[in-house]
């Protein structure tokens, strides 16, 4: 598992995942995080910005939370 930097609007969390959907996945179930409209950015290497950043639509999370 890869250590994930994964932050949205002012809110950042730290999480251990096997990719940054699944990154996502783990913050938004943990901490009961929910946005509409917002790409969480996710990083490797920390979380200011980086060309190699990852940006995951909210809306690929709340389907995939759901199940769908």
């Amino acid at each position: 598992m890869q250590k994930y930097y994964v932050s949205f609007l002012e809110n950042k969390y730290i999480v251990l995942a096997k990719n940054p959907i699944e990154a996502c996945m783990t913050v938004s179930k943990r901490y009961n995080a929910k946005t509409q409209g917002i790409d969480w950015k996710v990083s490797e290497k920390g979380f200011n910005f980086h060309e190699d950043d990852e940006f995951v639509a909210d809306s690929i999370i709340n389907k995939k939370k759901k199940g769908r």
